[in-house]
């Protein structure tokens, strides 16, 4: 290989590098009580729907007792 390419190679492999870095230390950092919070609401909010579909579809199908 020429000199140019080992340059390249070598950028390359730095950029990766520091791309990598940056996305380890954003999956590393804590998370937001707020955003975990959020989440969980969200998704109690989207389990209740479900039910409250699954508990009108019995009704239909047994009919209310």
């Amino acid at each position: 290989l020429t000199e140019a390419h080992k340059t390249a190679i070598r950028v390359i492999r730095k950029i990766k590098y520091f791309v990598s870095r940056r996305k380890f230390q954003q999956a590393r950092k804590p998370y937001d009580v707020r955003d975990v919070i959020e989440q969980y609401s969200q998704g109690h909010l989207n389990m209740m729907v479900r039910i409250k579909e699954l508990q009108r579809r019995l009704d239909q199908t047994l009919g209310k007792p």
